[in-house]
């Protein structure tokens, strides 16, 4: 009897578009992270917000304040609590900075480029369609990285691959 297998999934294609996915993702943070985050200034009101109450539900965590991470938690009314429980784990075992809450973002952004490539895959069952649809999510992150250069800046970097 043949073992299962997920249908439409060629485990060495998979394997290298996964491969290539991934480290185009991890090249785009890493210049993300030397452009934006390295040398990010203070805080903005978003990241500011999901920040403060990471560090809350954190100093709940680490002092067994089991109630008041619901408290803490039922508080959150401009957003759901799924970004403040992620930066509350990552400060709990990296410390809290501005560069943590700002690299979660880049976690995030790799895991989204695997969670694209394996849907366009499995949509479409079309070879190459998962790396076409990484493309677009690299080339928005790209613009999102070049958005302070203007419009037509951005066009450049996202058209020569340059992502600043």
């Amino acid at each position: 009897m043949r073992p299962l297998r997920i249908r439409g999934a060629s485990s060495a294609r998979d394997a290298w578009g996964l491969a290539v996915v991934v480290a185009l993702a991890l090249a785009v943070s890493w210049a993300i992270f030397q452009r934006a985050i390295r040398v990010g200034d203070l805080l903005g009101f978003d990241e500011a917000y999901h920040s403060l109450w990471g560090l809350l539900i954190a100093d709940d965590l680490l002092h067994a304040r089991f109630v008041s991470i619901l408290v803490d938690t039922n508080r959150q009314v401009l957003w759901p609590p799924l970004h403040s429980w992620y930066l509350a784990l990552l400060f709990v075992v990296f410390r809290p900075s501005a560069v943590v809450a700002r690299l979660s973002s880049l976690l995030a952004f790799v895991a989204t480029a695997v969670i694209v490539y394996f849907t366009a895959q499995r949509l479409t069952k079309i070879a190459g369609s998962g790396r076409i649809a990484v493309g677009g999510v690299v080339a928005s992150a790209c613009l999102i990285a070049s958005g302070r250069c203007g419009f037509a800046a951005s066009a450049r970097a996202t058209a020569t691959g340059a992502c600043t």
